[in-house]
């Protein structure tokens, strides 16, 4: 809108008000042409700004001929602006604030129903509620930007009626249960801000008190911005209000502050200050009896700190002298006592807090059902350590008729889980198993409610153990089936929740699907998000608060939030045709085990899944062969010394460059296998089986699990083993003789993150394999690198495109036509993020700057810091993240000859494998390859060309690289010297044969698991 039309309404708006009254329509009619959104829009803006003023008739008038104009003009359409968002001009005489159109009615209207409700703010409630939508982050600075556009035009005793108007409305927000209650205090920060930039002390001291006070509390309920600093404000504040607010003249205000004071300090972990502003408070109050309540509340204060300080025996004293002021049988009275109870059961007066809880039920009655639920999860928990295990059974089965996944998700999350290991522990089976159920259905969406990464974090600790529950469960009943389908879910989970919160879209979907999707995940996030608030207001909220809260409005959200998900997954299942992959980063899909035995391409084919348990761990072996699934189970003293092994693997001091684990793997692979009990799990294989797909979980996904001998020992001591180790070696004369799991499958040893990923990878079979795409040594320091990629090339050319050295960029990459190739040949370095994996790449041209760069950087979030200290340009690296939104729907295979391009964090208890493979099969790709440890430059280069001599001989993905992995592992000098005179460039042939003259004539230089066993093929 431009200045000349803004000018048009304002002059029409002027002629109205100045005109004898019944000539409005006329004057309308004469301009038609000014009578669009706009116009209305400015008209409310207007008549918002004369109620400050104190000119009420003329706001009415024209709020009048704002709903004339939309009665009117009903049946013939008034012209709409192109955007919801277009800016309009809004304010009065000639200062105009640019605002969004969708906010510019509001302000008029809500500044109307603040005048109309002033001496009841809360009658203001039902406007807000219809309003949600509008009630968010860019509101309050609408709101700031119209308030202080106006103050030039105010005289003084309008500008401080205009302030108090808008401190109402900040306190309305802050107070209101609905809505975004982020937003909501942002709004009201906004208003109070605003509020004592035009209330002076000297002029308004109690005003300007009660909004450093209002303001005080709304920065200590802060959900937006550094919680540290928002405490600092909120202590600054308080403290600007208790300058008016003194002990001497405002005894109770001053007391209420000290207490809004101790309140912050207690966040701020001050607790002596804390303390002493409640003990502050206490003297206060204890001069009036008509503050026996206020008094209590701060008893209460005073209890909740001495718990911090862990002096349970003064929270205790403090209650107790809370309740004896509090009158019985009220919210308050059962609040107190349900602190006193939770402190009764830390000292273990496990009996006394349970008379409470039960006594609480009075109050909490089955019409407050939050309320009601809450009390029963405590009391199952109080029973449960008293040993009343069929009480407290009841008890959480009770509380789950109102936690139920799609209401409270969260609080069924807990309350099922605790359900569910009590009735375990108890050998209540059919009873664990049932609240496990629930809970993982309150897993999968509790996830999309949490608002924080912290709430994200506990929601992920407790996700693990109900998984963990359901699959032991189910195999303590030999439901093995049903286990190795949870044991799948629990994977496809974590990807899931990985992806959340990226803006991934479909391939090949529509333009219409995609801002079809964009609207549902911007609904639902919006949904998700005021039912989890609404939730929370419900859990804290006291008598008075409920009576405010629209009983109906949370089901009502739930119904909405239901549509909304019914309509994604409609719009999921359509985009299925298009994309098969894009839904399994979306949701959750479980995966039968008809399915999972149905993904085995044949009778000789076997699966290998393991899962680990925390105290044990399983083995599922699948074939299509009857019995069809047989599991092995770990003992106790198998699972720690699996979790022993894994620790001293991955210590700070043991890391794979290090040249004593480098020594050390054989050794430890051979100790791994007994561990793991691999001959006993063989033995449950048929002998007619030639293929295995392994599906490791946990810190197994970092192993090389296919080069794990097949000779074994007795456990004996170290020394012994690594003698008898030395001896195997010496034997090992037969070329024919099997030596690890490679050796047992000739038919192929691959990996699949989890059964959902391999089902995603026979989606996407591609059998065209010409076209090759190559990155060549992009840092420029990889030795052999060069003498790799472009010996691979020529099997392809001319069908190849290769970017090498300071060529292989982001940019080039995406000019390339990526989506295009068949095959895809990473030779570069790569790393993973433990702390972020969806930052874990492979490095490209320029990723590493100079330590001039380096001393400048301005944007730290663009780097990371390598573990070896080097520093990365993450701008100028392929990130996982990026990964998961190529478009490789015509590839076949991509190689990651790269330095820990298969590993997953170390840290933690891990459900899913997520790290770059699993990208680039989200990508499209049914196949990758990729290393598990900063792999060796030559021997890699060595594999990788005989890898594609395999494979263009027709051999399948894993066939070519077991081949070449025990071609590499047993080749002599002499014959690797023979092999490289074969090679068709003249230099590599010079290259290779250079070092191997350094080498003894019939000696096995790669014969070590360390040169040919960081490779797996991963997927099809």
């Amino acid at each position: 809108m431009d200045e000349s039309r803004r000018q048009d309404y304002r002059n029409l708006i002027q002629m109205l008000l100045n005109c004898p009254s019944g000539d409005e329509p006329r004057i309308l009619r004469a301009n038609s042409n000014l009578i669009d959104a706009g116009l209305v829009q400015t008209m409310l803006q207007i008549a918002a700004g004369l109620i400050v003023t104190g000119k009420l008739d003329a706001s009415d008038f024209l709020m009048n001929v704002t709903g004339y104009l939309l009665g009117v003009y009903s049946s013939t359409p008034i012209k709409r602006l192109s955007s919801q968002d277009a800016p309009i001009a809004v304010g009065i005489g000639n200062s105009f604030a640019v605002i969004p159109e969708k906010y510019a009615s509001l302000l008029g209207e809500l500044m109307q129903a603040t005048l109309d409700h002033r001496r009841n703010l809360e009658g203001v409630y039902p406007f807000l509620k219809a309003n949600l939508d509008k009630l968010d982050d860019t509101f309050a600075q609408v709101l700031r930007d119209w308030a202080t556009s106006l103050l030039s035009e105010l005289e003084p005793a309008a500008a401080e009626n205009l302030a108090v108007y808008i401190g109402n409305l900040g306190f309305l927000l802050q107070k209101f249960p609905l809505g975004c209650t982020a937003s909501n205090l942002e709004i009201a920060i906004t208003a109070y801000q605003f509020t004592v930039t035009v209330l002076s002390p000297e002029c308004f001291p109690e005003e300007w008190a009660n909004t450093h006070n209002n303001l005080g509390q709304a920065y200590r309920n802060r959900i937006r911005g550094d919680k540290p600093q928002n405490l600092e404000k909120a202590i600054a504040a308080l403290q600007n209000a208790l300058q008016v607010y003194t002990q001497k003249d405002f005894l109770q205000r001053w007391a209420m502050i000290k207490n809004n004071l101790g309140l912050v300090y207690r966040e701020q972990g001050q607790i002596e200050q804390a303390v002493a502003a409640h003990e502050d408070a206490l003297e206060g109050y204890s001069y009036h009896q008509e503050f026996l309540e206020e008094w209590a509340d701060t008893q209460t204060y005073l209890g909740n700190v001495y718990s911090d300080k862990d002096e349970v025996d003064k929270a205790i004293a403090a209650y107790k002298k809370a309740l004896k002021v509090r009158i019985p049988y009220t919210y308050k009275w059962a609040e107190t006592q349900n602190n006193l109870a939770t402190h009764y059961c830390k000292i273990g007066q496990i009996y006394q807090a349970i008379d409470i809880y039960k006594n609480n039920l009075q109050v909490y009655t089955q019409e407050f059902p939050e309320r009601w639920a809450t009390t029963h999860y405590n009391l199952a928990r109080a029973y449960s350590k008293a040993g009343q295990i069929e009480q407290a059974i009841k008890a959480y089965q009770s509380a789950l008729k109102v936690y139920t996944p799609a209401a409270f998700p969260i609080e069924c999350l807990y309350c099922g889980n605790n359900l569910g290991h009590l009735a375990f522990d108890n050998g209540r089976l059919e009873e664990a198993i049932e609240a496990y159920g629930v809970a993982i259905e309150a897993v999968e969406q509790s996830w999309a409610w949490a608002s924080t990464d912290a709430r994200r974090q506990k929601i992920q600790t407790e996700a693990i153990g109900v998984y963990i529950g359901i699959v032991k469960s189910y195999v303590k009943t030999k439901q093995w089936k049903t286990a190795i389908e949870y044991a799948e879910r629990s994977k496809a989970r974590n990807l899931v929740q990985l992806l959340a919160n990226r803006d991934l879209y479909p391939k090949g979907a529509s333009e219409s699907d995609c801002n079809q999707l964009k609207y549902l995940r911007r609904e639902i996030a919006a949904k998700e998000r005021q039912l989890e608030t609404t939730q929370i207001n419900f859990s804290t909220g006291i008598e008075e608060n409920k009576q405010l809260l629209d009983q109906t409005y949370s089901e009502q959200l739930r119904q909405e939030l239901d549509n909304l998900q019914q309509q994604l997954n409609d719009l999921l299942e359509q985009i299925k045709t298009l994309d098969p992959n894009f839904s399994f980063t979306q949701r959750v899909e479980p995966i039968s085990f008809e399915r999972i035995q149905a993904l085995l391409p044949n009778d000789k084919t076997v699966l290998i899944e393991w899962y680990v348990l925390g105290d044990t761990f399983l083995t599922f072996i699948v074939t299509r062969q009857s019995p069809g699934i047989t599991v092995w189970q770990s003992s106790p003293e198998d699972a720690q010394a699996l979790f022993d092994w894994l620790r001293e693997d991955f210590s700070d001091d043991e890391q794979p460059s290090k040249e004593n684990w480098k020594n050390q793997l054989e050794f430890k692979l051979h100790r791994l296998a007994q561990i793991l009990h691999l001959e006993e799990i063989l033995s449950h294989v048929p002998e007619t089986c030639d293929r295995v797909i392994l599906i490791p979980h946990f810190l197994l996904h970092l192993l090389p699990l296919h080069a794990l001998p097949l000779t074994f020992t007795d456990t004996s001591p170290v020394e012994e083993d690594r003698s008898l180790l030395a001896k195997k070696r010496e034997s090992d004369a037969d070329p024919a003789r099997q030596k690890c799991l490679l050796d047992r499958f000739p038919e192929g040893v691959s990996y699949a993150p989890s059964c959902g990923l391999l089902q995603l990878t026979q989606n996407s079979q591609h059998f065209e394999f010409s076209y090759f795409f190559g990155i060549q040594n992009p840092t420029q320091d990889l030795n052999y690198a060069d003498l790799e990629v472009e010996t691979i090339r020529q099997d392809f050319h001319p069908n190849d495109k290769v970017l090498a050295r300071e060529a292989a960029t982001k940019q080039a990459i995406y000019n390339q036509q990526l989506h295009l190739a068949h095959c895809i040949h990473f030779s570069c370095h790569g790393y993973f993020d433990s702390e972020a994996p969806l930052r874990s790449a492979l490095l490209l041209a320029d990723a590493t700057p100079t330590q001039t760069e380096t001393s400048q950087i301005v944007n730290p979030e663009r780097y990371i810091r390598l573990r070896e200290g080097s520093t990365v340009n993450l701008g100028k690296c392929l990130t996982l993240g990026e990964i998961f939104g190529l478009e490789l729907s015509q590839c076949r295979l991509v190689t990651l000859s790269a330095c820990e391009t298969g590993i997953i964090s170390p840290n933690g208890l891990i459900d899913e494998y997520i790290g770059l493979p699993g990208g680039f099969l989200i990508a499209g790709s049914p196949c990758v390859v990729s290393s598990l440890w900063r792999v060796n430059d030559l021997s890699t280069a060595l594999l990788m060309i005989k890898f594609y001599q395999n494979l263009k001989s027709g051999l399948t993905v894993a066939i070519a690289l077991n081949q070449a992995q025990t071609w590499l592992r047993d080749a002599t000098t002499e014959q690797l010297q023979q092999w490289a005179s074969q090679l068709p460039n003249a230099n590599h042939r010079m290259q290779l044969r250079a070092f191997l003259r350094t080498k003894l004539r019939n000696r096995k230089p790669f014969e070590s698991p360390y040169y040919w066993a960081a490779f797996c093929a991963i997927g099809q």
